[in-house]
């Protein structure tokens, strides 16, 4: 998403070439699949292409075209509502088979003309700006989520077929480093969204709180670092476990990341198909138990969201974003000194942190603010290679999970600092 400044009119525009380039970023990414793959659900937590293609769609209907048009707006089909609002089950959206994909996009070009031409008229247009600028954050979100249930999906099916068939990049001559680590000053932080600008409700307020000394890892961690992890035992060895992380671990059979194969020669699926797999490259596709595991193994710890978002903040949002098309996170550049880098765009850094409010923020959620806290969830943060660049940002809270593993998750170390 992009801002501009100026007159209402350019911001208008403005605002209309984000709704169609945005739009059209979600439809490209639905085009490699077949009306079948569009319609299957491989896991409970996950949502067909079609039905996200559906409901950012009717997000746009419920609360942008009923608002503007009152008792004047006719529905597209009145069903809509209940197949592809929040009140069918997330698990069961697999069994939405009707409408087929044809009627679905037509949907979506339906929604797309009324919308624009709200756009177009410069008094309706700025009064439905805030919610149309919040529509499009929303299928950004959709986005991402997208490219991971589809691979997850086809990651299941018997041939392991590829969503864009074409050899994944591998930087020439790729070799890790061993990891240095960045000191960071501790004292009084900012942390948060301010009141400027899209954020969600769970990235605000913004607040201050101390941090001790720390340091954080000047890249990722490898998939060479953590392969050797795994031929060290660290599956088997429950000291570097939690005991929620070790039961999770044997009820699920945890041998390696999602998506690898450990047997040579080494290959993992990626959206471009079956590859091989790059030492160098960060592993991603660990759950916060993994991430914690490898993390006591290699006598480290994950840092928190605040020394996370402390140390990042001002770091350019640059990265290998959804809109390059690569799908596939890649090697770190070398440096002569430790400076921090991947930190947007690669992937999504786990933290210690719980997702629970900011301090400040437990009236706004009384409030029905729509942000869900969950304390048995972790947080994550930086976005990852399938993130839409416009979406990013350095206050942006992920939760997820403790044992999720579709989403693109890595691991940046931490480590005190000792003070004097």
């Amino acid at each position: 998403m992009t801002s501009s400044p100026g007159s209402a009119a350019a911001q208008a525009t403005s605002l209309a070439d984000d709704y169609r380039r945005i739009r059209q970023t979600t439809r490209i990414l639905a085009e490699p699949l077949s009306a079948e793959d569009a319609a299957l659900q491989s896991m409970p937590c996950a949502s067909p292409a079609k039905w996200h293609l559906a409901h950012t769609s009717w997000v746009f209907e419920e609360h942008v075209l009923r608002i503007a048009r009152g008792d004047s707006h006719v529905a597209f089909d009145r069903a809509f509502e209940r197949l592809f609002g929040p009140a069918w089950p997330r698990e069961r959206r697999g069994l939405v088979s009707r409408p087929d994909l044809e009627t679905v996009l037509d949907y979506r070009d339906w929604i797309d003309l009324r919308v624009l031409a709200l756009l177009a008229d410069p008094a309706e247009g700025a009064r439905h700006a805030e919610v149309v600028a919040r529509g499009l954050h929303h299928e950004q979100r959709h986005q991402e989520r997208l490219l991971a249930d589809v691979k997850h999906l086809l990651a299941f099916h018997p041939a392991a077929p590829a969503y864009y068939p074409r050899p994944a990049a591998v930087a020439e001559a790729a070799v890790s480093t061993p990891l240095r680590m960045v000191e960071c000053e501790g004292g009084l932080h900012w942390l948060g969204a301010g009141d400027a600008g899209f954020a969600l409700e769970q990235e605000r307020p913004r607040h201050r709180l101390w941090l001790e000394p720390y340091a954080l890892g000047e890249r990722l961690v490898t998939n060479g670092e953590y392969r050797a992890f795994i031929d060290a035992g660290g599956y088997e060895r429950a000291e570097f476990w939690s005991a929620a992380g070790w039961r999770a671990k044997v009820a699920q059979g945890w041998r390696a990341p999602l998506y690898w194969s450990i047997d040579a020669p080494a290959l993992h699926f990626t959206l471009n198909g079956l590859q091989p797999l790059d030492l160098a490259a960060p592993v991603v596709h660990v759950s916060r138990h993994e991430a914690e595991a490898y993390a006591r193994f290699a006598g480290a710890r994950l840092p928190s969201e605040a020394e996370w978002e402390t140390a990042t903040r001002g770091m350019p949002l640059q990265g290998p974003f959804l809109e390059s098309g690569t799908f596939s996170p890649a090697p770190a550049p070398t440096s002569p000194s430790p400076a921090l880098q991947q930190a947007y765009g690669v992937a999504w850094q786990w933290t210690r942190s719980s997702a629970t409010p900011y301090p400040g923020a437990r009236d706004q959620a009384a409030r029905g603010s729509g942000a869900r806290y969950d304390a048995t969830q972790g947080v994550a943060r930086g976005g990852s290679c399938i993130t839409p660049s416009g979406h990013v940002r350095p206050s942006l809270r992920l939760f997820l999970n403790p044992d999720a593993r579709w989403q693109f998750t890595g691991i940046r170390l931490a480590k005190d600092r000792p003070t004097s």
